[in-house]
């Protein structure tokens, strides 16, 4: 999978440079599933090693502008198949400052 986004708003430290932090995390979607169905999950990767439930990575990048545009790719081979949601959370080092997104997605066979 291929990963595209931008960042605005990034802020100049003392030597004209910008920090960001980008963290990104890929996991299943759980909202609404009762405890039944996570054991039933659980047990499903127990058994036939369906996969990983979560996946997540982070990198710290150094800049000449306010903006940055991000791209990578994403291995999900081993992601259980299923519904997804991809997390990525944006940290300016010199203000501390976050912002974060979410993108539901299916992964299928």
């Amino acid at each position: 999978v291929f990963i595209y986004f931008e960042i605005y708003n990034l802020k100049y430290n003392r030597e004209g440079k910008t920090n960001f932090k980008v963290k990104y995390t890929i996991e299943r979607y759980k909202r609404g599933q009762t405890v039944v169905e996570k054991g039933i999950d659980k047990l499903k990767r127990i058994l036939f090693k369906k996969g990983k439930e979560k996946i997540s990575s982070s990198y710290i990048r150094t800049g000449n502008s306010m903006k940055s545009e991000e791209y990578f790719k994403l291995d999900i081979s081993n992601l259980m198949t299923g519904n997804s949601v991809l997390r990525i959370e944006v940290s300016d080092i010199t203000t501390g400052e976050k912002a974060a997104v979410e993108k539901e997605f299916l992964v299928i066979e």
